[in-house]
């Protein structure tokens, strides 16, 4: 009976062993799945792009502000211009104004600057048009400027052609002959820079006119028929 048995067994084994393996069905990828891939690569694109951007950016940047700070800086024209303003009494219509303006090159390249203005305002005693607006409390103001434009006396333009290396310095002076009764004007110098000519370098100066004893009554207004002496008039 064990025989039987044991021989049984023996045909079933032989049976599975020649039988052909069972394949398992392929998975099949359905139209969700591969949209969702799509997606994930089209992200993962543009995470890429923006980072190269961003890097890109940083890069544009630090190489724009270094040339600001060194290499335009060491080439750019740097001037520092500075100002002073005398005067004397010389008759009783007239006190003489100097006016010296010192240009100094305080950059690292040498500077070719071909001309200069120097501009002489008057202050006080008001002139006409501002003295009008201020005594009817009205704006002295001209359209959106903020500075006031007081009263013209000299303008001085001239040509100069300074060629100045780093550290050199050189002079740009004015005389005027002002009426006596002026006391207070407004000074401004300007010199272009040679690369920018509508920018520049400026300075401007308060000047009150000292008040010279016995001259009360030409320091309060002044004689009307005095008008100022300027070069080139």
């Amino acid at each position: 009976m064990f025989a039987q048995v044991e021989g049984a067994v023996r045909s079933v084994r032989k049976k599975v062993a020649g039988s052909p393996p069972v394949s398992k069905p392929p998975v099949e990828t359905g139209p969700a799945t591969g949209i969702a891939d799509t997606k994930s690569s089209l992200r993962r694109g543009a995470e890429l792009v923006q980072s190269i951007l961003t890097s890109v950016a940083i890069v544009v940047g630090g190489g724009y502000a270094l040339y600001q700070s060194f290499i335009h800086r060491e080439t750019a024209p740097i001037i520092d211009l500075t100002q002073e303003v005398t005067s004397r009494r010389v008759s009783s219509d007239y006190q003489w104004v100097h006016v010296e303006a010192i240009v100094h090159n305080i950059g690292k390249v040498a500077v070719t600057l071909p001309n200069a203005k120097i501009l002489m305002q008057q202050i006080l005693p008001l002139g006409a048009g501002t003295g009008e607006a201020v005594a009817q409390r009205k704006s002295p103001f001209s359209g959106s400027s903020r500075i006031v434009q007081w009263a013209p006396l000299c303008q001085f333009e001239h040509t100069i052609d300074f060629y100045l290396e780093p550290t050199e310095f050189d002079f740009v002076t004015f005389d005027a002959f002002i009426p006596a009764g002026v006391r207070t004007v407004k000074v401004f110098s300007f010199v272009p820079n040679p690369e920018k000519p509508k920018e520049g370098w400026q300075r401007t100066s308060i000047y009150d006119f000292p008040k010279e004893d016995g001259n009360a009554d030409t320091q309060a207004g002044g004689n009307p028929d005095v008008h100022p002496l300027c070069p080139g008039n």
